[in-house]
């Protein structure tokens, strides 16, 4: 018998238990529907006007959406949310109106009472529990207090609506592209341009360090077909580094300016890139004291510098910032893209690295003096095939009409 009343106490000290824990935990749901209602209410009431920007845009605004949420909740006045008001007098009139009549508000406010009144009802605060639930009633006409259930129910319900409404007010001002036909234009002025002089400046590198002369051989039509044959790979890159950039500026314009503001304090990153810049400078200073040009360490080290110098730059020259940061980044890339490739091409010829040169054999016409025994291809335009001899290291421009044919193939 006292082994059987020991058990059947121990249950009943189990079940209490669990019953205080759960309403312990239904108690906090409440306080967080009571929080989570405030929050919402703040982004329902922004909705209201297009013209308002989610929380920590506009300092004096955010205050004035504060006074018309205490105003609807019955809460004491700040004197921030005051002075606001004296200066946007307007806007809190226009807002106040609005909200009272909007049913979403009012949906949210009575929920805000009811949490309220589940809350007082937790600490046995009668009083406050029914003062609640009348200001509740006033807003959603006939509410009766909240079940546990209705606690979870509405705390999942409204937690959807918050975040659907932090979307819907972040793209109010988030970043967009707005291109005009005057864009359109100045990218098809300036594209061939850049082409015309990145294709001039690889030829010309590749070709002087062998002792030949481009401007003697190279028609304007040349050396943009060899942009086009050599730095496609380059084009591919700066397109992905500008939309990198696009995305960036678009997630980063998606949070609040205070937001913004606040990670830029914490951010770590500019020491960062200075310690990679650091590593990268020195892995190429040591590879080129062995006669070696590292290309990928000078592309990373290129890349990581062009986005903070042409942000620097626009800053500094131009009204139009972003447009002038995008293309001043965009051309220091391809710069160093070119550069690198160049560069790159010219090394691995002075190392007997002939990849898939060595596959390119040349058959001149009868009575040519030249010997293309050991000739390897390192370029060719449309009047001229410049080759180098592998044991001599001197370079020839033929020109095309001695040439008899041109076959590529494993050895």
């Amino acid at each position: 018998m006292n082994i059987s009343n020991r058990i059947n106490s121990w249950i009943k000290g189990k079940l209490f238990s669990l019953w205080l824990k759960a309403n312990s935990l239904v108690f906090r749901k409440a306080l967080a529907l009571w929080r989570l209602s405030l929050m919402l209410l703040d982004a329902e009431i922004r909705y209201l006007d297009t013209s308002l920007l989610q929380l920590g845009e506009r300092e004096d605004e955010d205050n004035v959406i504060e006074y018309v949420a205490r105003v609807l909740t019955d809460r004491e006045q700040l004197e921030s949310t005051l002075a606001a008001v004296a200066n946007m007098s307007d806007l809190a009139v226009r807002l106040q109106e609005k909200a009272q009549a909007d049913a979403s508000v009012r949906t949210v406010v009575g929920t805000y009472f009811l949490a309220r009144a589940y809350a007082s009802k937790g600490v046995n605060n009668t009083e406050d529990e029914q003062r609640f639930l009348d200001a509740a009633t006033l807003f959603i006409p006939g509410a009766v207090a909240l079940t546990p259930k209705d606690i979870y129910e509405k705390f999942s319900s409204l937690k959807k609506r918050h975040k659907e409404l932090r979307t819907l007010l972040a793209e109010r001002s988030a970043f967009k592209i707005e291109v005009r036909a005057s864009d359109i234009i100045a990218v098809l002025t300036i594209v061939p341009a850049v082409m015309f002089v990145a294709g001039l400046w690889y030829v010309s590198n590749l070709l002087a360090e062998f002792g030949l002369q481009a401007s003697l051989y190279y028609t304007i039509g040349d050396y943009v077909a060899s942009s086009l044959n050599q730095l496609s790979l380059a084009a591919i890159s700066v397109a992905w580094s500008l939309g990198t950039i696009l995305m960036g500026m678009r997630h980063g314009s998606l949070r609040s300016r205070m937001a913004n503001e606040a990670l830029r304090k914490r951010d770590k990153l500019p020491l960062v890139i200075v310690l990679f810049a650091v590593v990268l400078t020195v892995t190429i200073i040591i590879k080129s004291l062995d006669g070696e040009f590292d290309r990928y360490a000078f592309t990373m080290l290129g890349i990581t510098v062009s986005y903070p110098l042409a942000e620097k730059f626009a800053e500094a020259f131009s009204k139009n910032v972003l447009q002038v940061q995008m293309a001043t980044t965009a051309l220091l890339v391809f710069a160093t893209l070119t550069y690198s490739a160049s560069i790159s091409e010219i090394n691995n010829i002075k190392h007997n690295r002939w990849g898939e040169k060595i596959n390119t054999k040349i058959l001149m016409k009868p009575n040519s003096p030249i010997s293309t025994n050991n000739l390897i291809v390192i370029a060719a335009n449309s009047n001229y095939v410049f080759a180098l001899d592998k044991v001599t290291k001197i370079a020839y421009a033929i020109s095309r009409d001695q040439i008899a044919a041109m076959s590529v193939g494993a050895n």
